[in-house]
């Protein structure tokens, strides 16, 4: 993983794990590494990588059980939500972008009906 120095490191950890579940390369109920070998693989510091698993504890998207270690929530409901919030905050920044353009909602909405999903 790069990462851009413009943001601080554990935020870009948070959505890189976040992408991550919302890809289900981590899935529901499935165990996450451990905050070692995270920040093992990342090449940073596990303060980091604990920084970034308690936020996403404390949003209820990693949750810890005991015995067991760490694993993505089975609240699909949760997932839902992060989809959801990701689709708005992309959308936005386009949204944002496309109007300094000065392009027409039309002419984006024909493009985007054109596009293959």
């Amino acid at each position: 993983m790069d990462f851009n120095e413009n943001t601080p490191i554990y935020l870009q950890v948070i959505s890189y794990i976040e992408t991550l579940i919302l890809t289900e390369e981590w899935q529901l109920q499935g165990k996450v590494p451990s905050v070692r070998e995270f920040a093992k693989m990342l090449l940073i510091n596990p303060g980091t990588v604990q920084k970034a698993y308690a936020d996403l504890e404390k949003r209820q998207l990693l949750i810890t059980i005991r015995g067991i270690g760490k694993q993505v929530t089975d609240q699909k409901q949760r997932i839902q939500q992060l989809r959801e919030n990701r689709l708005n905050e992309k959308l936005s920044l386009f949204h944002k972008e496309m109007k300094q353009l000065g392009i027409e909602k039309e002419s984006i909405l024909k493009k985007i009906q054109h596009l293959e999903w």
